[in-house]
């Protein structure tokens, strides 16, 4: 059993104050001054390949687990950290280029990858804070022509060919045995944080080195979309201030503005 996790590195917006989101004339936004951070969904998946991986081992099956990532130097870092967390591939696709809205080619160098190194369970994140579009996943599951399973918030092992997804949808909350090879796209899932290596796992297994795959059928900028423009969401809440102070404050507070919301409830 195969199991390949795919990851993308990104800057921390949240350190980004709203003056910061100023565009140069690439229609890009500087992030160079914040710390980088694996892609929170993705961080999902990555600690969700670690159990599936445990668990085919209690099942006394075969399993090699892949991290997989497109990107440039920056990712380095976190592929030798999950060399230490005992992946046993930890593979980058060399990209230097913004491809923050080029989903289509992340999609099929993924693929292109996949098509050359068969996977049973594949596993991605369902979006990321840059680019938000939520369609790698779909791209890569119509070029394999394998099924995907969205909103995934747990993962376990059935057997050697199945795997029992927990899915939220609407409110709801489902449990579907999929076959594989099946896609997997974590949500909001149990699992949020990647365990951390000992100081054992990196000494002997933090330096195993990277491996690379080079893209033969996909090129940067074939179909690539062009930004016009970019501006922040605004997120202010109205309120309202009120003069008076204690009891007839709470009372002005209610009949002035609460009253009427409550009302329509």
């Amino acid at each position: 059993m195969k199991i390949l996790v795919c990851f993308k590195i990104t800057a921390d917006l949240d350190q980004l104050s709203q003056k910061d989101y100023i565009a140069d004339t690439s229609m890009r936004i500087d992030t160079s001054f914040v710390k980088n951070m694996i892609n929170c969904f993705d961080e999902s998946g990555l600690e969700f390949g670690l159990r599936l991986s445990q668990e085919a081992e209690s099942l006394n099956l075969y399993n090699e687990k892949s991290a997989l990532t497109v990107g440039g130097d920056k990712t380095e870092i976190y592929l030798k950290t999950l060399n230490a967390l005992k992946y046993d591939n930890a593979i980058r696709i060399d990209c230097d280029a913004d491809i923050t809205f080029n989903p289509k080619f992340t999609g099929e160098a993924i693929a292109e990858y996949v098509n050359k190194n068969k996977q049973d369970i594949i596993i991605m994140g369902c979006q990321a804070p840059e680019g938000n579009n939520f369609s790698t996943p779909q791209i890569v599951s119509n070029i394999l022509n394998i099924p995907m399973v969205a909103n995934v918030t747990d993962l376990h092992l059935v057997g050697e060919n199945s795997v029992k997804a927990t899915v939220e949808s609407g409110g709801n909350v489902y449990e579907y045995t999929v076959k594989t090879p099946a896609i997997f796209v974590m949500g909001n899932a149990e699992v949020s944080k990647l365990q951390v290596p000992t100081l054992k796992d990196r000494m002997s297994f933090g330096k195993r080195d990277i491996k690379y795959f080079e893209l033969n059928n996909c090129e940067y900028g074939e179909n690539q979309s062009t930004l016009v423009s970019l501006e922040p969401i605004k997120r202010k809440r109205s309120g309202k201030i009120v003069s008076l102070q204690g009891k007839e404050a709470v009372k002005e507070l209610y009949c002035e503005y609460l009253k009427e919301r409550l009302d329509n409830i």
